[in-house]
């Protein structure tokens, strides 16, 4: 499907002069292929999720070699561990708000339990 481009691809990361609208079909093709099924990831929607998968893709261009194997296979999995490593985020954010909030109304409790404690000090 991207044999061409592939070709392309391998030339220029053996000369290092690999840049982004290189990979920009592969890299597109894969994101709707892969996140296709997802429509939200926490508070990220389709848009960003795949703006997010972008950037990750960009980040390690220059770490493709043609010898590791196909930019293909390569950019495929630095797609799959972006949106496994948003799913993370996402469910570590929640976790923390759920903390928080708890945190929270334990502390007020305990705000509450003291002023009535001061209270009844005051009074008596």
């Amino acid at each position: 499907m991207f044999k061409k481009q592939e070709q392309v691809i391998r030339n220029k990361a053996s000369l290092g002069t690999l840049e982004y609208n290189d990979i920009h079909d592969i890299v597109e093709y894969l994101i709707k292929a892969k996140s296709a099924k997802i429509k939200t990831i926490g508070i990220y929607d389709s848009d960003d999720i795949a703006q997010e998968v972008r950037v990750k893709c960009f980040k390690i261009i220059n770490k493709f070699s043609s010898s590791k194997g196909s930019a293909v296979n390569f950019f495929g999995v630095c797609i799959d561990n972006s949106l496994t490593d948003l799913k993370e985020d996402t469910r570590c954010d929640e976790v923390m708000s759920v903390s928080i909030v708890y945190l929270t109304s334990k502390v007020f409790v305990n705000i509450m339990r003291i002023l009535i404690i001061v209270k009844n000090i005051v009074v008596f």
